[in-house]
């Protein structure tokens, strides 16, 4: 009886995952834009979106946000079958989260028991964090699987067979996410270290993978430091170590100093660097990121949630203190893993982000936490193990209710649901008629528009042209949308214009309709000299929030108008 309660369990925590995924999120971020689109102009021409070929796109990219080229690389055999659009693309990261659960069952089961993998599986499917990742079509959850396999096999029997497979996984995850290159070699030194204390004769394969490592980081550094525009010199800005940035903070704090002959000796580029190190560092730990808003960075916050469930820390700390008492080799190795994990979060000055840089820590506190729950469960109390099932059931019920009913709303901007419903709107517009939209990001939405074209008129514009990035005033067109942010000084008799409100730019006449923001109705997009919904949209704000309206491409024109555009105010 208890078998068949479980494969319905995990039949329906799986099915979960596919849930709304044509909806939910309700856009494409702009580096899922640049995956995406990048993974289709590799199925097409053989290079990513801003013209770089493999394998010169592992060292030097000019795609914006500089995206990694192993994603898209291997999405690249889908999408020159399936076409490109919100639907497919989500289905195809919940399908590689759901193939990570395989290495995560394998090293617990590993390392513990096949009772206790079970339960971690069980706290992967319903885990805030990992769900997040299953449909977020970036880098991390590439870095995810990668790594996962690489350890289980690390740690597996050592043998020619599963050393190559290894260090071809975690190569693999290594030009996967540029922040897992930062705990690359960490990982491997203490997975050795850990192998060589369980089992001296495998030696040979221990320092085979050492040194295969070493030679991985120096040919990336090499090439990378020898090619102008490298992604390794564009992206080293980017951290704590840059000696502008940290120059800067330094004579600030000194400026506000009485002076003192100590001044220098505790205000300095060291001791500053340490400090930010430090506190980037703890914020991976942050209890109020970790089971409260998650994420620091506004982009990836949830705001109303946590990345972990708050019961989770008692079973975190449960199961810290079962293996530490059971068995310190595994303590010392889980522990290891876990202090490394956050680096890339410390070493970075981009806000401080915890769910994509910190990625290691999801699998590692899944694995404790699933010893903690079952040193409860071992205790053969029924009751107390109902109430577990019972308490996760509601837990994981209510993170379904905030991601699907809320997190749309309140994060809606952070996937740029705004242009979705533009290019909706415009593609209500005559061919003939001039369209011009102002936005701070032209490129990305121009991409974005792309991503929602028809699969043909992608084909036909990703192969004639490469797109990469570049700072100042541009245009770009896609049939009779032109894409800008230049601001005009008028507008044409003939023309419908539509302004990002963020953009800054100001038109005398008085717009004909507003997109709007859902959770506060903030005007996103200013639309004029369009006739479009006249007969249709009546009222200033959006008043009601349905599954079904998010279906907007399919959405039939006066569905559309009334829920989607509003009167200006």
């Amino acid at each position: 009886m208890r078998k068949p309660i479980i494969i319905l369990a995990l039949i329906f925590l799986l099915t979960t995952r596919f849930v709304f995924v044509d909806k939910f999120p309700v856009g494409l971020s702009n580096d899922e834009i640049e995956y995406a689109i990048s993974a289709k102009t590799y199925a097409l021409v053989g290079k990513d979106v801003s013209g770089y070929s493999f394998p010169l796109s592992l060292f030097k990219t000019q795609t914006d946000g500089i995206i990694s080229a192993i994603p898209p690389l291997l999405l690249s055999p889908i999408f020159s079958v399936i076409p490109l659009n919100q639907a497919n693309i989500r289905i195809v990261f919940v399908i590689i989260n759901l193939v990570t659960l395989i290495p995560l069952y394998l090293i617990t089961k590993k390392l513990f028991s096949k009772r206790i993998a079970l339960i971690s599986s069980f706290l992967f499917l319903i885990n805030p964090w990992n769900f997040y990742y299953s449909r977020t079509a970036v880098e991390a959850p590439f870095a995810f699987l990668f790594y996962m396999l690489g350890i289980y096999l690390l740690l597996s029997k050592s043998n020619k067979k599963n050393t190559t497979l290894s260090s071809l996984f975690l190569v693999l995850g290594f030009f996967s996410y540029h922040a897992a290159k930062f705990i690359f070699l960490p990982i491997v030194l203490i997975l050795v270290i850990y192998n060589l204390y369980q089992n001296k004769q495998t030696k040979k394969y221990q320092l085979a993978i050492i040194f295969s490592s070493l030679a991985i980081v120096a040919i990336f550094w090499l090439i990378s430091t020898n090619t102008e525009g490298s992604i390794l010199n564009s992206r080293k800005t980017d951290l704590i170590f840059d000696n502008q940035y940290i120059s800067q903070i330094v004579d600030n704090k000194r400026r506000q100093e009485i002076q003192f002959p100590l001044n220098n000796l505790f205000v300095n580029k060291a001791t500053e660097t340490v400090k930010i190190f430090i506190k980037n560092y703890l914020d991976a730990f942050s209890p109020e990121t970790l089971t409260i808003s998650g994420d620091k960075r506004t982009t990836y916050r949830f705001g109303d949630h946590g990345l972990f469930y708050i019961i989770d820390i008692i079973f975190l700390i449960l199961g810290l203190v079962a293996i530490y008492k059971k068995d310190k080799a595994k303590f010392f190795l889980l522990a290891s893993l876990i202090l490394v994990a956050p680096f890339p979060t410390a070493i970075s000055r981009v806000e401080t982000s915890v769910i994509n840089r910190s990625f290691l820590i999801l699998p590692l506190f899944l694995i404790i936490i699933s010893v903690g729950i079952n040193e409860i469960i071992s205790l053969n109390k029924k009751v107390i193990n109902y109430l577990i099932i019972i308490i996760y059931a509601i837990i994981f019920a209510n993170f379904l209710n905030f991601y699907f009913a809320r997190f749309p709303i309140t994060n809606q901007e952070n996937y740029w649901l705004g242009e979705r419903v533009l290019f909706k709107y415009l593609s209500y517009a005559e061919d003939t008629q001039k369209v011009t939209v102002v936005t701070n990001r032209p490129r990305s939405t121009y991409l974005r528009f792309v991503t929602m074209s028809e699969n043909n008129t992608q084909k036909q514009i990703l192969e004639k042209q490469e797109l990469p990035y570049t700072e100042g005033l541009v245009k770009y067109n896609l049939g009779n949308i032109e894409i800008t942010n230049i601001c005009p000084t008028k507008i044409n008799t003939d023309q419908i214009l539509a302004i990002n409100q963020d953009t800054g730019c100001e038109i005398k006449e008085k717009q004909s309709f507003n997109i709007t923001d859902q959770k506060d109705s903030g005007t996103i997009f200013k639309i004029y000299n369009s006739q479009i919904c006249k007969e249709y949209s009546k009222e200033t704000y959006r008043r009601f929030h349905t599954v079904r309206l998010y279906e907007i491409e399919k959405l039939k024109h006066e569905d559309f108008c009334l829920n989607w555009i509003n009167l200006p105010l």
